[in-house]
């Protein structure tokens, strides 16, 4: 299992015993990427082999420009963009009836930007959890033929989806992307 799918395992495994904190998250249809941010620290510190010596958010790579999540592992370094994207596919779910959700370029830019750091010891990774969704496939289809399909015009060469199984009939899902 290589580092990558070993950290997505872990992740998943770590957010289903956090199910009630992200629906809070659902509840407001609010963002929560500096929430996942902790998470996902806590997991590279506690959840993941003693491979990885260093990690480290907000890492400054070229143009100025910072990542979310950054770790190395050898003499691989690791280098996480992330989102969380909140959507409007649960109807009469939320009172306020608003959507927040990030636009599909924004994605994009992020992942182009994140790409320039590829080489032979860099690895950029692109991490989207995307919520609420209802039970059934009716809702994640409308979003991945109208939104993921878009995400994916961008170069990459692998993506990853887990399930996130939230409370009362609620998904979420989780994708990585590696280039």
């Amino acid at each position: 299992m290589s580092l990558s799918d070993e950290f997505l395992k872990n992740l998943v495994n770590h957010l289903d015993t956090k199910k009630d904190y992200l629906q809070v998250w659902i509840d407001l249809r609010a963002k929560c990427e500096g929430w996942l941010k902790g998470e996902i620290l806590y997991v590279l510190k506690n959840k993941m082999d003693s491979s990885i010596k260093e990690f480290d958010c907000e890492r400054k790579y070229k143009e100025n420009n910072r990542c979310d999540i950054f770790f190395k592992s050898g003499e691989k370094e690791f280098w996480i963009e992330m989102k969380t994207v909140p959507t409007n596919y649960c109807p009469n779910f939320n009172e306020y009836g608003r959507s927040k959700l990030i636009g599909v370029d924004q994605i994009r830019t992020d992942m182009e930007k994140i790409l320039k750091i590829k080489s032979d010891t860099k690895i950029p990774l692109v991490l989207l959890l995307v919520y609420p969704f209802p039970d059934g496939d009716i809702g994640h289809k409308k979003w991945q033929d109208k939104h993921l399909k878009k995400i994916k015009e961008s170069p990459h060469s692998e993506i990853k989806k887990e399930v996130i199984s939230i409370n009362n009939g609620l998904y979420a899902f989780l994708y990585l992307f590696s280039f």
